[in-house]
């Protein structure tokens, strides 16, 4: 509705813990919102968020804005690179994975 604040939740999770400390990583060297967390750490999210026992995942999920904002994969790429990642491929050629 137009004039209504949304209320905001506040998490604190620990920035060392993996993967936590990509996102938070990614987040810093990368505008957040040219990406969305998705998958296993958006499940731990809303369970920490209601205080419900989450099961642990070890990696992290994006959705890329590829709408809004056509250079979002090439900045997002290149902010993963540059904390280290490294591009792989499987056997189709398509990017499957970033170690």
């Amino acid at each position: 509705m137009i004039g209504m604040s949304v209320p905001t939740n506040t998490v604190e999770i620990s920035s060392s813990t993996h993967p936590w400390s990509t996102i938070y990583s990614l987040s810093k060297s990368c505008y957040s919102s040219l990406w969305l967390l998705t998958g296993g750490l958006m499940v731990q999210l809303h369970a920490i968020m209601n205080e419900i026992t989450a099961r642990p995942t070890s990696d992290a999920d994006l959705l890329i804005d590829v709408i809004s904002n056509k250079d979002s994969v090439r900045k997002v790429y290149n902010a993963l690179k540059n904390l280290g990642f490294a591009l792989q491929t499987g056997l189709t050629l398509y990017a499957e994975d970033l170690d």
